[in-house]
Order: structure tokens, then sequence, then C-alpha cells
């Protein structure tokens, strides 16, 4: 054993090594009536192997008091939860489009996932949130928590029909209709991870009751102030946020085709400058001291490189000319990607203009933008 890293009123979860020198996470459950909801975990994610889904390795029993207790043992990823990215402000309409397709890979290998018999599970994760998910250091998202998932071999969940699971302001609205869990739900929930992480806040605010009314009535995808998310990745992102089922994608792999597309379209085929963007991302979360306006050196970095690899000819940039039209068109593209960086960096500056205060009202985060240089407690009609 190494040490604990999280857990919740439901388990506990630690880090330790195993005998072979790995390291990897523990997670017990904390009362007994939820062992079998453990169980009921393991036999699902031992059935799941996709670079998406933290790998579930082994379950155990330990004795305690003469009773067995169920330990589940999963590989241990280093990496930051999208939640606490999210915390340090928008990320780009790039990375946001990357992480949805590694995520919607990762939700159609759930989905799609099969029994010994070759039939399909029928497995809903029922829990996408931003603090489930993952994004390595090694720059990938991955889906963590099949705590709740659903599938035709759960056991503990047999007796819990018409039950509502999950975290409240991540439930699609056909839910509190009594509708079922689906893809499509799962999809719902996913695509508010990922408007999250285009604003850099939380998406429902307000009590259980106005966040419930809120999002039946459509009113997730709303802007505030100067907010100007990405118009290519708010587009995508709204297709998994329809109010209709019939308007989200038919499954988890057509978001993953989505999101690819409107990656190439924001990168023109460059996928370099998004992973530099991540690994940004990622080090402004852990690093306290680091400096984000180095983001714009990676950037410059990654078209510098990008000039190299397209052989530069002895003419500047391609604007003579007679210059081919292939390299006219690089130059175009540069200059156009510096050019709405540029703006980006504008727009995150007028945003840390505000002093940014968070409140815990009801289980809910309420983002409030105060005016620079306004003084004293904040003030609401709840009087909180």
């Amino acid at each position: 054993m190494i040490d604990d890293i999280g857990g919740g009123g439901m388990g506990r979860v630690r880090l330790a090594r195993s005998m072979d020198g790995r390291l990897v996470v523990l997670k017990t459950a904390i009362h007994e009536e939820d062992d079998e909801r453990l169980r009921d975990e393991a036999r699902v994610g031992l059935r799941l192997h996709h670079p998406g889904l933290v790998e579930t390795l082994e379950l155990f029993d330990t004795v305690e008091q003469g009773r067995r207790r169920p330990v589940l043992v999963t590989a241990y990823v280093p990496g930051t939860s999208l939640l606490e990215l999210r915390r340090h402000g928008p990320l780009s309409g790039a990375v946001v489009c990357r992480l949805g397709r590694e995520l919607s890979e990762a939700l159609s290998a759930l989905h799609t996932a099969t029994g010994e018999d070759g039939r399909l599970l029928g497995v809903v994760h029922r829990d996408v949130t931003a603090a489930n998910c993952l994004v390595g250091h090694d720059g990938h998202a991955r889906l963590i928590d099949l705590g709740i998932a659903r599938s035709q071999e759960n056991r503990a969940l047999r007796t819990e029909a018409g039950m509502l699971r999950g975290t409240l302001r991540y439930l699609a609205p056909e839910l509190f209709d009594g509708g079922p869990y689906s893809p499509q739900t799962d999809l719902w929930s996913l695509g508010v991870a990922l408007w999250e992480a285009l604003l850099g806040r939380v998406a429902v605010v307000g009590n259980d009751a106005v966040a419930i009314e809120r999002i039946c009535a459509g009113l997730v995808m709303v802007l505030e102030g100067d907010e100007r998310p990405d118009p290519i990745a708010r587009q995508a992102v709204a297709h998994l946020l329809s109010p209709s089922l019939l308007g989200r994608p038919r499954s988890a792999a057509d978001a993953a085709d989505l999101f690819a597309a409107a990656e190439r379209i924001l990168t023109r085929g460059d996928a370099g400058v998004v992973d530099d963007a991540i690994q940004t991302a990622l080090r402004q979360a852990v690093d306290p001291d680091f400096d984000p306006s180095a983001a714009d050196q990676i950037v410059r970095a990654a078209s510098r490189r990008f000039r190299a690899e397209a052989a530069p000819p002895p003419w500047d940039g391609g604007a003579a000319s007679g210059a081919p039209a292939a390299l006219r068109d690089h130059a175009a593209r540069l200059a156009a990607m510096e050019k709405a960086h540029a703006a980006a960096w504008e727009d995150e500056t007028r945003r840390q203009q505000g002093m940014v205060r968070q409140l815990a009202t009801d289980g809910a985060t309420v983002m409030l933008e105060l005016p620079a240089g306004l003084g004293g407690p904040p003030t609401s009609g709840s009087g909180q």
C-alpha cells in the first residue's frame, strides 16, 4: 500500500504496488451492501479491453471479521481529470474535439462489449462526468469508474428498477421523464463534460430543482458575458446535446467520427499542434508556477516545424507569385492558425480580468464573474 488517492460515500480508492512492481489502484466498498456493486463493476471491466478505458486487472476477496469482502484492482494511469483541467480555463476547440473523439471511442467499446456467447452485454456507463474523464500524462483521454455501469450481467442493480442514478447535472433530459438509460444518454453526459471544457466552467448551475428545470428546458448550452467558444467545436458538441434522441449521433462510433472531422478542420491535419496544446494544459494543471503564455511559444514552435517539413523554398513563405499552389496554401493555413491563436489569447486575457469566485450551493458549483477591483464578499439572491 502506498497512499489513499480518492473515494466517496460508497468506496475507498488506494494506490499500491503489485508484486511485479507495477503501480495499481485498489478499490473497496465502505459498506457491505455495496460489495455486490463492486463485483458488478469487475464483471463489466474484466470484459473490456480498449486504450480509452482504464484496464481492470483483477478481483479478489479479503476476509474482514470473518466475512469475505471484494477488492477491485485496476491499472494506475497518471493524469488529470477533465474537471481539473477546465478549472484552469477553457480548453481550445481542437483539444476538446480530440478528447471528444477519444472518449467517444471508449464509449463505443463499452457499448459494443459482448459476453462469452458473442451477444451484446448492453453496457451503459451512466456516470460520464468531467471527474470521470481522465487525461493521462501521455496526452490521451480515458474513461474511468464503472461503479454504476449497467449491463445484462449486473446483479446488484436488478432490484433497483426505476431508480435514477448518476450525477444530476450530467443526466439527459429524457431520464427525468422516466426514459431508459441508453448509449444516447451517455453521449449527452459526454456532451455536457465537453461543453464545460470549452467554457472553463460548470454548464448547469443552481440547486437541484433549478438544474433539472434547465436541463429539461434545453438551457444547457447557454453563454454568459463575452464567452465565445470555438464555433466548430461548439457545433460538434451541440449534436450530443440535442434534446431529441433522434438528433444525437446514432452511436458513440458516429460521435467519434464527428469529432475526428471537426479536429481535422481545426488543425488542417496538423495533429502535433493538438498534442502540444494538451501537454500545455496538463502542465498548467499540475504546476502552479507554469506560465500559460508559454503555450504561445509552443504553437509557434509547431508552426516552425510545419514550415521546415514543407521543404521551404528560396522565396519567403510562399508569398511570391511563383510559389507552388500547395506551398501558398501552407503559408495561408499557418497565418490563419497564428491569427486564431492570438485572438484566443486576447479572449483569455479579458476573461482573467474578472475575479472568479466559486460557491458550493446544494452540491452545485456556481461560477460568478466579478469586475476587476470589486471587493467584498459576493452577493446573491440566495443570501449565501
